[in-house]
């Protein structure tokens, strides 16, 4: 699945979703472990990537970033990355790790929001995260305007997931 200048590589098994932006500048958002033939079935050879940039630091989104010697690892906490006409604010949202960033394209209204939240649910918060932040980052993303959410896992959602997470989250949180 394609958007302007954004591919959707989907994850098999463990692997994350990786997401290419093939611009004036190339980059991938979450490498997972690699996606070599993948990234070669859409023209790009792995010395063409120039911009990395993990939305959290588990293995299954950036084991593969050493495969890629000549792209710089993003690691701007906040900030606009400009890749030509795709400019992507990073956002932090802490909650499924406390280094989670989503990756917002204003123009596209596009959110890419590595496992903080998916189609059909939330991120964990059991390995090195926390279900209050989980909740904030929550409600901070719902208030942007977008159309399209680009998860870390799985199939593509929509700002209901984000709406679907919250009130799961409320749900959750209220005593029985």
């Amino acid at each position: 699945m394609r958007f302007k200048k954004i591919y959707v590589i989907f994850g098999k098994g463990l692997d994350c979703n990786s997401y290419l932006i093939k611009d004036k500048i190339l980059g991938l958002i979450d490498p997972g472990f690699g996606k070599i033939n993948e990234l070669k079935k859409l023209g790009v050879r792995p010395g063409q990537i120039k911009i990395i940039i993990n939305t959290h630091s588990h293995y299954d989104h950036c084991s593969g970033n050493n495969l890629f010697r000549n792209a710089k690892i993003i690691k701007k906490k906040k900030g606009i990355i400009s890749f030509g006409e795709t400019r992507l604010e990073i956002i932090k949202t802490p909650g499924h790790t406390a280094d989670s960033v989503s990756l917002y394209d204003e123009k596209q209204k596009i959110l890419i929001c590595g496992d903080l939240c998916f189609k059909k649910g939330i991120g964990r918060t059991d390995l090195g995260g926390n279900r209050k932040d989980l909740k904030k980052s929550l409600k901070k993303i719902s208030e942007l305007d977008f159309k399209h959410l680009l998860p870390g896992h799985g199939v593509l959602g929509s700002k209901k997931s984000v709406l679907n997470g919250i009130a799961l989250l409320k749900k959750i949180s209220e005593p029985v």
